[in-house]
């Protein structure tokens, strides 16, 4: 009931998840839902798929661009590195 989804553009979506226990548990979320989709018939479409993109932030810290950005970094990363799988984003994706 806490947790916020909505399209971002494109075909990207925003879940933003709060009161996180761990880093873990978000990167087993990201694989779950990457998961759901690629083992999911469409009729019409040959092969669903979603890579996943994820930032770890404090509670004290706003929602900012800056935010969405290292987000999208880690989901392209995802998509060049891992399709169809899940990443956190990290120093070296800048």
């Amino acid at each position: 009931s806490s947790d916020l989804l909505g399209r971002y553009g494109g075909d990207e979506f925003i879940a933003i998840l709060k009161n996180i226990p761990s880093e873990e548990f978000v990167l087993k979320k990201g694989e779950e839902i990457s998961r759901i989709f690629k083992n999911t018939e469409a009729e019409g479409l040959e092969i669903l798929g979603c890579s996943v993109g994820v930032v770890i932030c404090e509670s004290k810290d706003k929602l900012s661009e800056e935010i969405f950005r290292m987000a999208d970094q880690a989901l392209y990363y995802s998509k060049q590195h891992k399709k169809g799988r899940c990443s956190l984003w990290n120093e070296n994706m800048k």
